[in-house]
């Protein structure tokens, strides 16, 4: 049908979707020609603006691409080898390890195995604490978590279910994973040995100031060789619709990673150093820590002993390792690594 414009401006003949893509564009409006008055309540929502929103994810490192630790990890109540996913719960056997897989947009994933021929049962798994400055803003609001999983061949939680849970808490030292009072959503989600997309929304309590993301596993009977689930893509935003999963780049994501904890790889330290005097080597830091950290340091070197280096920290920015001159003090030449951790 024609569109036909008479005389006095009425415009026939033109129905939803009528135009061809591209017809009406910033060169055919008029300025200001398409403002509140020509829209309905409702017509633009946060379904509509999702796409074109930034910042939604609320976790960190949620697709797992930051590794800090390296190393996998096979402790209880620790973190890594994935920057700010920690493992939680019972005792059983597992290893926890960053897995390279095309079934996750970043290409990694997190991976939770238990310990093969392992026969206890405790509820064991992995979560993120979100820091207090940025869970405050979630009191009283509905988010939405998503993610994807799979699972092994031998997977033997009951009925291969994973359960994904996002607690709302209250605590005085910012740690979330020892918040009491707690209130949460949770969901059992049934896993496959084919990567699949889950999601649940939660009302938050509007008197929770600290929140966790967790996912529960609860073993039964005996572990075979692929006793294990996977996590990646995980995100947590606020609204009651989860949207695609937010990308940020690498080196963004590892700022804001390195708040909490930071590893720096080979830091030299070179000659003796005389009785009654001090030397110093001062450490830059790449990012302020969120707060006074825990500082590890290992000789990786072929000469000398570190066992009287020193630390100091100085007012988040940077570091420095010394010795204070004694007999004990570092000689030769020493490579250090250093470990800063600020971790909830």
């Amino acid at each position: 049908m024609a569109i036909v414009i008479n005389g006095s401006g009425t415009v026939t003949g033109l129905a939803v979707g009528g135009l061809p893509d591209g017809i009406v564009d910033a060169g055919t409006l008029a300025t200001n020609s398409v403002d509140s008055a020509e829209l309905i309540d409702g017509a633009v929502d946060d379904s509509h603006m999702a796409s074109i929103s930034g910042r939604r994810n609320i976790l960190i490192n949620g697709d797992m691409r930051v590794a800090q630790y390296a190393a996998n990890n096979t402790a209880i109540n620790t973190y890594g080898p994935c920057d700010r996913w920690r493992t939680y719960g019972g005792g059983m056997g597992f290893t926890v390890s960053q897995q390279s897989s095309s079934d996750y947009e970043s290409g990694y994933c997190l991976r939770f195995h238990r310990t093969a021929s392992n026969s206890q049962t405790n509820n064991t798994g992995m979560g993120q604490g979100i820091e207090t400055l940025n869970s405050r803003g979630l009191a009283g609001k509905t988010v939405t978590l998503s993610f994807k999983a799979k699972c092994g061949a031998n997977f033997s939680s009951t009925d291969t279910t994973l359960m994904s849970r996002i607690n709302g808490g209250e605590g005085t030292n910012d740690n979330p994973f020892g918040m009491t009072n707690t209130n949460g959503g949770s969901q059992n989600n049934i896993l496959t040995t084919s990567v699949q997309t889950f999601s649940f929304s939660f009302a938050m309590p509007s008197d929770k100031t600290q929140v966790t993301v967790l996912f529960d596993y609860t073993p039964t009977g005996t572990a075979g060789a692929n006793d294990w689930f996977e996590i990646g893509d995980v995100q947590l935003e606020l609204g009651s619709t989860a949207t695609d999963f937010e990308h940020r780049h690498y080196g963004e994501e590892l700022a804001l990673c390195q708040r909490y904890y930071e590893y720096i790889d080979q830091v030299a330290w070179a000659g003796d150093v005389t009785n009654g005097y001090a030397r110093v080597y001062p450490v830059p830091l790449k990012v302020v820590k969120r707060t006074t950290p825990t500082i590890t340091t290992s000789s990786i070197g072929t000469s000398g002993t570190s066992s009287s280096l020193a630390t100091w920290y100085n007012n988040g920015r940077s570091l420095q390792l010394y010795s204070n001159g004694t007999t004990n003090s570092p000689a030769g030449t020493i490579n250090f690594n250093v470990a800063i951790d600020a971790e909830l």
